[in-house]
């Protein structure tokens, strides 16, 4: 009936596999690595009364073995295969609290994945390869808290993934990388208190994704605020060939009646391509959390990861990672959440196009009284700096949410990211800015958000050669004034549109022009009393030696309410 769980043990490591010095025939495999134990599992409270213990770490993976490491012989193992790694072991789960009062074992750590072994290839190379990285672990889950009295567990943090193997000499194979473990959710508050926070995701190596955050624990039944999302896990480059994609932020938890919702987590960047391949997108960001039914702030949306940076091949670098949605406001009172940012693209350091932006998250919807959500903005555009190409396109921003049915403003849409450069000494073009989110709609009374600014366009930088015509990029669009309330207030105005890129070229051959600036967003409607939103201005037109780019045109303004109120003027 009372007393606390016992903690649980950690887990043991793997051992490293066996080694092949001298091979007498060709084929020889060097041994793989050990497994690691799985944590224990924290010991349960009494069942009235107690605290439960925490879950036990995982174990490392062992190494793979290698094969010809010390380059003995003339002739080292000429088809010779290193051993893979063996498995990471798995945190272990928090023990749980008593009904009554308690608190939550937390989720062990998980273990890390290990090493490929090495492959020498000696002096007369044929086909070997080195080993395998191994995947990190999962962390274990966070347990809830007593119904009474007590903190919620949080989840543990998933394992790291381990790196491929090198190779020595010519025409081998280099292994995979292994992926990042998933961090553990957290426990749930009782009737009062926060929700725990979900555990981090591993980082992934070259070709292995990396692991995604843990979800955030619910917040207290009657009172509290929902645990943070784990973030996501980046992709590190390690032998050159990253496609890994970042891992992906947890949610942000849900309350019960009263409170705010938990913060969703960020999302973690791409690998980056140092020797071919596609560099990894980045992971999107966590949703915000839930607000409690009656009342609360919704969460913020998390933050999209980076896109991978592309330095070894022609082939496009990683998209960056969209941004979390903010969750709603409480049904009777509240703000609904902002949507989390874009993350950026990767930059083009070869040949090509840079990465486009992410785009910005969603905001949260207020319930009855409140306002909306702003949009997240969007993700800037990679540039391109290596060769012939263009920028990347910048992400739109999200759009607002809408306000409460009753009474409340809704969100302001994002602003846009800004197009990529050209940077490099060649022939290439800015690229376009992406689109701002558009304001949301009020209910009954209120006013509409403003709509988000278009992003500015891409400069194009480079000295760039021949006779080849090139021009800054194009500013993005403005986003559209939301909607005023259905009785009264006035409608959102437009954004203003993104200003046109630069042209810096120094090839006087060639024709130089600026970039045209973006349109002006157009004003939101009032409904039945009020005023029509302004319209948002035009983008200022790019500079070029040759001659600018056209400025954008104003947004036209919104329509006044059918009983009273002024139409918006347009924008310039």
């Amino acid at each position: 009936l009372f007393g606390d769980g016992g903690t649980a043990g950690g887990a043991g490591d793997g051992a490293t596999g066996g080694a092949i010095e001298t091979a007498t025939a060709n084929g020889s495999t060097s041994g793989a690595g050990g497994n690691a134990g799985i944590g224990g599992v924290g010991g349960n409270a009494g069942l009235l009364w107690g605290s439960g213990g925490a879950g036990g770490h995982g174990g490392n993976a062992g190494n793979g073995g290698d094969v010809g490491s010390q380059g003995k012989g003339a002739i080292i193992v000429p088809d010779g295969t290193a051993g893979n790694a063996g498995s990471a072991g798995s945190g272990g789960n928090g023990g749980t609290a008593g009904l009554l009062g308690g608190n939550g074992g937390s989720g062990g750590a998980a273990g890390n994945g290990a090493t490929g072994g090495l492959s020498n290839g000696g002096f007369v190379s044929k086909a070997f390869s080195s080993g395998n990285g191994s995947a990190g672990g999962n962390g274990g889950g966070g347990q809830s808290a007593g119904l009474l009295w007590g903190a919620a567990g949080a989840g543990g943090a998933g394992g790291d993934g381990g790196a491929a193997g090198p190779i020595r000499g010519s025409g081998g194979t280099i292994g995979t990388g292994g992926a990042g473990g998933n961090g553990g959710a957290g426990g749930g508050a009782g009737l009062l208190g926060n929700g725990a926070g979900g555990g981090a995701g591993g980082h992934g190596v070259d070709s292995g994704g990396a692991g995604a955050g843990g979800n955030g624990g619910r917040g207290g039944w009657i009172y509290g605020s929902g645990g943070a999302g784990g973030t996501g896990g980046n992709v590190n480059d390690v032998q050159g060939a990253g496609t890994g994609i970042g891992g992906a932020g947890g949610a942000g938890g849900a309350t019960g009646l009263w409170g705010n919702g938990g913060t969703g987590g960020d999302g973690g960047s791409g690998a980056q391509a140092d020797s071919g391949g596609s560099p990894g997108n980045g992971g999107a960001g966590g949703a915000g959390g839930a607000a409690g039914w009656l009342a609360g702030n919704g969460g913020t949306g998390g933050i999209g990861g980076a896109g991978g940076i592309q330095a070894g091949s022609s082939n496009p670098p990683g998209t960056g990672g969209a941004g979390g949605a903010g969750g709603r406001a409480g049904y009777l009172f509240g703000d609904g959440g902002a949507g989390g940012a874009g993350g950026a693209g990767g930059e083009n350091q070869v040949n090509g196009a840079g990465g486009n932006g992410g785009a910005g998250g969603v905001g949260g919807n207020a319930g009855m009284v409140g306002n909306g959500g702003h949009g997240g903005q969007g993700g800037l555009a990679g540039n391109e700096s290596g060769g012939n190409g263009r920028g990347g396109i910048g992400g739109n921003g999200g759009n607002g949410g809408t306000g409460g049915w009753l009474n409340g403003n809704g969100g302001a849409g994002g602003d846009a990211g800004a197009g990529g450069s050209q940077t490099a000494k060649s022939v290439g073009n800015g690229y376009f800015g992406g689109t701002g989110g558009n304001g949301g709609n009020a209910g009954l009374f209120g006013s509409g958000g403003a709509g988000g600014a278009g992003g500015a366009g891409g400069n194009t930088n480079g000295p760039n050669s021949g006779s080849t015509a090139t021009n800054g990029g194009d500013g993005g669009a403005g986003g559209t004034g939301g909607t005023g309330g259905l009785l009264y207030g006035n409608g959102g105005g437009g954004g203003a549109g993104g200003a046109g890129g630069n042209n810096t070229g120094a090839s006087a051959a060639a024709t130089r022009t600026g970039g045209n600036g973006g349109a002006g967003g157009s004003g939101g409607s009032a409904q039945y009393i009020g005023n029509g939103g302004n319209g948002g201005n035009g983008g200022t037109a790019g500079t070029g030696p040759t001659a600018p780019g056209t400025a954008g045109t104003g947004g036209t303004g919104g329509k006044r309410g059918t009983l009273f109120g002024n139409n918006g003027t347009n924008g310039t």
